[in-house]
């Protein structure tokens, strides 16, 4: 008892400091020239090539069907090329991560929709005129099109969306200041571990994997919902209103009742359209039933990410765990669904469906995926530096320990 007490004596006194870090100009103007540079320098050349070729020959020969993947594997191909380049361009080391993960967004976008240029997987009016044809090939979340016509988009569409876009910089904002607390207490904790000092802790033991994957969960939506969001803004402003973009979240992680409607109807939408038009519809038309189409949606889609990640996640790409985390969604995503129809009484579901608020089985839901989420998905992108990039883009608070 004695030795404890004067150990907790001798203990050094420890405070935290927090400063307000705003978001860096440099860094801001690197994600965006990097974004226009793709798509001035690479979407729309090769949009345009596509939309001659559809015009110059049968959009069902093969020969057209062939450029679509010649063009669409190029473009795949030539972001990890200029790879080392676009880093080099970086203002500082924290954002350098950014730029390879908006190159990796434009070789796969433009890879699936070479594909559907390529054999006719595509809006009905996308291809009216070549102004028509780039909205749709360019721009990602895409436009939405209606009686073959692209729809426009209202003052009031504009202005919601600009509202949920201020509503994620203030989450992420709230998230990104709670993350800085945890990781600077853990490398403080490890630091102090490894120099076997006495350290005082706010976080007295490591936080469960579940509470880690549920919050960085939670980052990865802000993110992408944040980018797609500003995509969105930029394509609405520089059509002048003649284009509204899809969405690109329908809120999942407070609105969902079951990992069905998770992937199926509200996680990034844009993605889960490239792929439901390039696998799931291809795959039911040859006469796969919805399980195996679905299973092989989500094979495609752990095939997307591992392409993705051994770009921008190349300090600590892991081969293969992409795949795994999808194929175990897709797994758990079935057995759900199929313990939810089978083993649970009408009463228990209508009491669920109709009483239980959507969030909380929102955060059920993603808190029993979390594990698998930290593990197999997110290690990759903190290691290869996410979470300083983000900090870099969003202003929020730096807490460090003195």
């Amino acid at each position: 008892m004695t030795t404890v007490t004067s150990a907790a004596a001798a203990a050094p006194s420890s405070s935290w400091t927090c400063k307000f870090s705003p978001p860096s100009l440099q860094s801001l103007t690197y994600a965006v020239i990097v974004h226009g540079s793709c798509c001035i320098l690479g979407a729309i050349p090769l949009g345009t090539l596509l939309y001659h070729v559809r015009r110059s020959s049968s959009p069902r020969l093969p020969s057209c069907q062939i450029v679509g993947i010649i063009v669409g594997t190029s473009a795949a191909l030539i972001v990890p090329a200029m790879q080392s380049y676009i880093e080099d361009q970086a203002p500082n080391e924290r954002v350098r991560w950014i730029g390879p993960f908006l190159s990796s967004t434009f070789g796969f976008t433009t890879f699936f929709k070479s594909i559907n240029a390529g054999f006719g997987q595509f809006p009905d009016g996308a291809d009216v005129n070549l102004p028509t044809w780039l909205c749709w090939f360019v721009t990602f979340p895409e436009p939405e099109f209606a009686k073959g016509k692209m729809c426009r988009s209202s003052k009031e569409f504009f202005w919601e969306r600009v509202r949920f876009f201020v509503y994620k910089i203030l989450a992420l904002f709230v998230l990104l200041t709670i993350l800085s607390i945890i990781h600077n207490e853990q490398a403080q904790s490890e630091s102090n571990h490894s120099n076997n000092h006495h350290h005082y802790q706010i976080l007295q033991w490591p936080l469960p994997v579940h509470t880690l994957g549920f919050l960085h969960i939670w980052l990865i939506y802000l993110y992408a919902s944040f980018c797609l969001d500003f995509s969105s803004l930029i394509n609405i402003i520089t059509s002048g209103g003649r284009m509204r973009p899809n969405p690109g979240f329908r809120n999942p992680l407070l609105a969902s009742r079951h990992l069905t409607e998770t992937w199926g109807t509200r996680w990034n939408l844009p993605v889960q359209l490239l792929l439901k038009r390039t696998v799931y519809v291809p795959a039911r038309m040859v006469g796969f039933g919805t399980s195996m189409s679905a299973i092989l949606t989500f094979l495609v889609s752990g095939l997307l990410h591992e392409y993705n990640f051994s770009i921008h996640n190349s300090l600590a790409y892991d081969p293969y765990k992409a795949m795994v985390f999808f194929m175990l969604m897709g797994v758990v995503m079935l057995f759900e669904k199929w313990a939810w129809e089978n083993l649970f009484p009408s009463r228990v579901k209508n009491f669920v469906d109709r009483s239980v608020p959507s969030a909380v089985t929102a955060v059920v839901l993603t808190m029993s995926v979390s594990a698998t989420f930290e593990h197999f998905f997110i290690q990759s992108w903190l290691k290869s530096g996410f979470l300083g990039a983000v900090e870099q883009l969003i202003p929020h608070l730096e807490c460090t320990i003195a």
